[in-house]
């Protein structure tokens, strides 16, 4: 289910962008739907977006500067034209059963209901949320707390100790068989990852989980690279990177856990100085951090060999 779904104008994809990042990252990649992810090359648009909305829980407008004056190659307000992609966007929304949230960005305001298109006027009925430049963590957190109350209608919550215990679990028996059957680790974590989807738009706040996720990808990426996939062993690692990345720009900025992840990705592609730079990131914030002191002796280790290597 595409339970969070963003309109936004490619001019404010910037924010855009950025606010999926933050979203994904609370509530699951599988959980938001974003027009540049979602919609392949071939594929019909309006009907895609029609597909999105239909199952969305949230629709998010984003209104940025340009939102309403934004011209195309003639001239023409692309707001006014019945084929703009955004206007069809809010149309569908407003008739649909998701929750419409209009958030301003950029220091836009609400466009008046008289300047808009019919099919699209009633928007400004829409209690609308600001994400502020200077505030994007504290204004993201009320976002997030009051799309918790819309999605957590239709789910059933676990408790958060057992959850996390099946995740443990799940991790136990990927390490266990990562060196003797790959493929079946990799299943593993897959089972791991659909887990932390279907239960992390109930627990949208909480960094261990959102951690998990990072640490997911990269054991993802573990068990390609035992496989001989370097692409997807790349593309996994890369995956893993945004998340701790996002975790220290927006949810913790100081989180150990997501300076020794980093580490970790780092020490994957063989960039161990890199590695040990994050590592002891983390453990001058927690130096009894046992993963962190683990992996420091590891990528110690490495760099030793290179050099008797060289």
């Amino acid at each position: 289910m595409a339970g969070l779904f963003i309109s936004y104008r490619r001019a404010d994809g910037g924010w855009s962008g950025r606010l999926r990042d933050h979203l994904e990252l609370r509530f699951g990649a599988g959980v938001v739907w974003w027009d540049l992810d979602d919609i392949r090359p071939g594929q019909r648009w309006r009907e895609e977006i029609e597909s999105g909305l239909k199952t969305a829980e949230a629709a998010l407008i984003l209104i940025g500067p340009r939102w309403l004056s934004e011209t195309d190659a003639k001239g023409q307000k692309r707001l006014s034209k019945r084929t703009d992609v955004v206007r069809a966007e809010v149309a569908e929304a407003l008739r649909g059963p998701a929750v419409v949230i209009p958030i301003l960005v950029g220091g836009a305001s609400m466009p008046e209901k008289r300047v808009l298109p019919d099919s699209i006027a009633a928007v400004t009925d829409r209690q609308a949320m600001i994400l502020d430049d200077s505030r994007w963590k504290q204004d993201v957190d009320r976002l997030v707390e009051k799309l918790r109350d819309v999605v957590s209608r239709n789910r059933q919550p676990e408790a958060l100790p057992a959850l996390q215990n099946r995740l443990f679990a799940l991790e136990r028996e990927y390490f266990a068989l990562l060196q003797d059957d790959p493929r079946q680790a990799l299943d593993k974590v897959r089972e791991w990852i659909a887990l932390l989807d279907e239960h992390l738009p109930l627990y949208p706040t909480d960094v261990n989980l959102q951690l998990m996720r990072g640490y997911a990808y990269k054991n993802v990426a573990m068990a390609q690279r035992d496989l001989g996939n370097g692409e997807e062993f790349r593309r996994e690692l890369q995956r893993a990177q945004q998340v701790f990345s996002v975790i220290l720009r927006e949810a913790e900025a100081n989180l150990a856990g997501a300076y020794n992840g980093l580490g970790s990705v780092a020490m994957l592609r063989s960039e161990f100085r890199e590695s040990l730079v994050w590592i002891y990131k983390a453990l001058a914030l927690v130096p009894d951090y046992g993963a962190a002191l683990h992996d420091r002796d590891m990528a110690l280790q490495f760099l030793a060999a290179d050099r008797e290597d060289a």
